[in-house]
């Protein structure tokens, strides 16, 4: 009875199709765009984007979130959900093409004046999109949500591309992000039948789960930006670009495995508010397969990352190469804590997650004051890592009283990927003295290193799984998946 449905894994499988066709778009798209525009455009866009960011968590109640997690919805939350996020779009716009001024003053550079407006128009028309997808999540209908991602993920890259070609202007980033989130607004009120409409009802219902939900975003997207804002004031715009780009590329292995999980499960969860004994071993699970696939990846970003950086980027962002390696610890971490907070929310706790995300970002502005100041960028990117290790102590104390759960229950189920993730990483490093005496290529050497590496794991975590007897971890998990799989694409 405790395990996962197939309908989530159906939900699993969409939401990560989801991920993976974005992904696609937006590697091919970073590959032209970083060798047609230069890290100062990226890192000028990029300051701009901090006070952007900060600003636009007005917007970041998460309502469509307290639409899924409501036993009850009628059409008077879906309608309130709109007019509050319209309402809260326009409040973004309107102080961002305030703001745009002084923020322009601050960093010295005027040219970030009409992309700080702009990006405070492309915040109003990404809040006016049809609140009513939302009813295809509570449906676990996520091949809906594929169709309008994939179809938006097209409008932006190929607005992006051909701007950045035609003038080679930073404004490619900006323009992209609008045909992106235009044709997001548009198909929404093509795929669904329903239409919003003003009402204000039922707001008191949707703002006790978000106002704790707009705090912790907020305390996020400061703890995320902050960097940006303290490198480019006080080092400059082309370091800003190197710095997001590798945290970009870092966060991969989260963004493209985790995040997507953990949407299509956070309706499951939902299901067992205040029922512990339940949720605790559905947990478990969930957890277990976002380790077996997460944790490996992001360990394989940083010891591939010369070659990465080389083939994705170029070699004007060889810069970036240092950071990504030190930025891929911090991600591990939080890979291993990625599924907590939505077992937090799904029990109503969502105030225990904002208060995480405050201590995480205290740590890291303490630290980056401390280690920028001395070591730069590279500083920076180690208090990412000291934040990230605080935040996961912290993280599972908690989890381990709120599921009444034994962190050594965890540790049996997901020792034997850390061990054949530990396995993998020594593979590839025993193999690099190999491929640089045999004086291989970038592309020679990564499909090298990820090809060996990806098998090494897998002989390492069945082996280690043969050896201790097929217990109950994630290997289970993913197994049962691929037999059904089978299962259903095999002629009868």
């Amino acid at each position: 009875m405790n395990a996962l449905r197939p309908s989530t894994w159906r939900a699993v499988a969409w939401t990560l199709a989801t991920r993976q066709a974005e992904r696609v778009f937006g590697v091919i798209s970073i590959a032209i765009l970083a060798r047609l525009l230069s890290p100062g455009d990226f890192g000028l866009v990029a300051m701009a984007a901090s006070v952007a960011a900060i600003v636009e968590v007005l917007s970041a109640f998460g309502f469509d979130w307290a639409l899924i997690r409501l036993p009850v919805v009628t059409r008077e939350h879906y309608d309130t959900a709109w007019t509050l996020r319209l309402i809260s779009g326009l409040a973004i716009f309107a102080v961002l093409s305030a703001a745009a001024y002084p923020v322009a003053r601050l960093f010295s550079r005027p040219a970030i004046l009409p992309i700080v407006i702009a990006m405070g128009f492309n915040a109003l028309l990404g809040s006016a999109g049809n609140i009513w997808m939302t009813e295809y999540r509570r449906a676990s209908r996520f091949d809906q949500e594929f169709k309008l991602n994939f179809f938006s993920r097209v409008a932006g890259f190929v607005t992006s591309i051909v701007w950045a070609a035609h003038a080679r202007s930073y404004w490619a980033l900006i323009f992209g992000t609008t045909a992106s989130r235009f044709t997001m607004s548009l198909l929404s009120y093509r795929m669904h039948p329903r239409r919003p409409r003003w009402d204000l009802s039922r707001h008191a219902d949707l703002l006790h789960f978000s106002a704790w939900l707009l705090l912790g975003n907020a305390t996020d997207v400061l703890r995320s930006r902050f960097s940006d804002m303290w490198i480019g004031r006080n080092i400059g715009a082309r370091e800003v670009g190197l710095y997001s780009m590798a945290q970009e590329i870092a966060g991969l292995a989260s963004t493209e495995i985790a995040e997507p999980v953990n949407r299509a499960v956070f309706a499951r969860y939902s299901q067992f508010e205040g029922e512990v004994a339940r949720l605790r071993p559905v947990y478990l699970r969930v957890s277990g397969l976002i380790w077996s696939i997460g944790v490996p990846a992001a360990l394989g970003i940083g010891l591939c990352a010369p070659d990465i950086v080389a083939i994705l980027l170029g070699a004007q962002w060889s810069g970036a190469t240092g950071v990504l390696r030190v930025l891929t610890c911090a991600n591990v971490m939080n890979i291993m804590a990625a599924n907590t907070h939505y077992v937090y929310w799904a029990l109503g706790r969502s105030r225990f997650v904002t208060l995480l995300s405050i201590a995480g970002a205290a740590v890291f502005i303490l630290f980056t004051l401390i280690l920028g100041r001395y070591h730069g960028v590279l500083g920076v990117a180690w208090a990412q890592v000291v934040a990230a290790a605080v935040v996961l102590v912290l993280n599972f104390t908690a989890l381990a009283k709120t599921l009444d759960l034994k962190l050594t229950d965890m540790l049996a189920r997901n020792y034997r990927v850390v061990l054949a993730s530990g396995a993998m990483g020594g593979l590839v490093l025993a193999m690099q003295p190999v491929a640089g005496a045999a004086q291989f290529g970038h592309w020679p050497r990564l499909l090298l290193f990820s090809g060996s590496g990806a098998i090494g794991y897998l002989a390492a975590l069945l082996c280690f799984w043969g050896l201790s007897g097929g217990p109950p971890g994630p290997e289970e998990e993913i197994w049962g998946f691929l037999r059904r799989t089978v299962r259903r694409v095999a002629p009868t």
